[in-house]
C-alpha cells in the first residue's frame, strides 16, 4: 500500500517548500528574502532545473499530472518528518 497525497504549490517569496506525503498534514512554508520561481507543473513533468527531489529512503515516487505534484511513499517505509526529517520532498535550490 503506498500512501499518495496531491498538492498544488501556490507561494510567493518562498524559497524552500516542503511537503510531507502524509495524509491529514499541512504543508509548512518557511519564508525567507529568496527569490521563488513558481511553476504550475503543466508541463507533465517535474522540471528539474527548478525543483530538487530528496528521497532519504529511497523508494518514494514524485510525478506531475493534471497541474498536481504527486508524493507517494510505501506505507511501510520511515519517512518520519518529525526527528530526522526523512521526508519525501521537492525543493528549490
Amino acid at each position: 500500500m503506498r500512501v499518495t497525497k496531491a498538492v498544488a504549490v501556490v507561494a510567493i517569496g518562498l524559497a524552500t517548500v516542503l511537503v510531507a506525503a502524509l495524509g491529514g498534514l499541512t504543508p509548512a512554508f518557511a519564508a525567507t528574502t529568496s527569490a521563488f520561481s513558481s511553476d504550475d507543473f503543466e508541463s507533465g513533468g517535474l522540471n528539474t532545473a527548478l525543483w530538487t527531489v530528496t528521497d532519504p529512503a529511497g523508494d518514494g515516487d514524485v510525478s506531475v499530472s493534471d497541474g498536481l505534484l504527486h508524493l507517494a511513499v510505501p506505507a511501510s517505509t520511515n519517512y518520519d518528518i518529525w526527528n530526522t526529517n526523512r521526508s519525501l520532498r521537492v525543493t528549490q535550490p
